[in-house]
């Protein structure tokens, strides 16, 4: 049987570590059962290259949408299927359109309007 919710114990440890020292936002969160060598290794990689990371949404301004774009791949042949909306708290609520406007003004993201709900790709029940 399917869990429906996330076992935070099965879950591997991490740690958060910045890229630069002078420049605390811009942290990389990696997995901590790493040896020593493993992590100073990654830690160095990762830093050499932090450039190509957008750590904003505005950062992707500029960068092809063919690079970024992403799709849903939806079979013609098969009816779309309309699940329960799921209720949030009003906290959560205020942050999701907080996040969806930030990305829109970033023009990150765009809407598109489909005539039926879109389920689960994932599932079939």
């Amino acid at each position: 049987m399917p869990k429906d919710k996330t076992d935070l114990k099965d879950q591997e440890e991490t740690i958060s570590i910045p890229l630069e020292n002078m420049v605390c936002d811009k942290k990389v969160i990696i997995g901590g059962k790493l040896s020593k060598d493993e992590e100073a290794e990654l830690i160095e990689t990762l830093a050499k290259n932090k450039d190509v990371f957008t750590w904003s949404a505005s950062d992707l301004q500029g960068v092809r949408r063919d690079i970024v774009q992403n799709s849903l791949d939806l079979n013609p042949k098969v009816r779309p299927r309309k699940q329960r909306q799921r209720k949030m708290s009003e906290d959560r609520i205020l942050a999701a359109k907080a996040e969806v406007q930030r990305l829109l003004d970033a023009k990150v993201i765009r809407e598109v309007k489909y005539l039926e709900w879109l389920a689960n790709c994932g599932r079939t029940s």
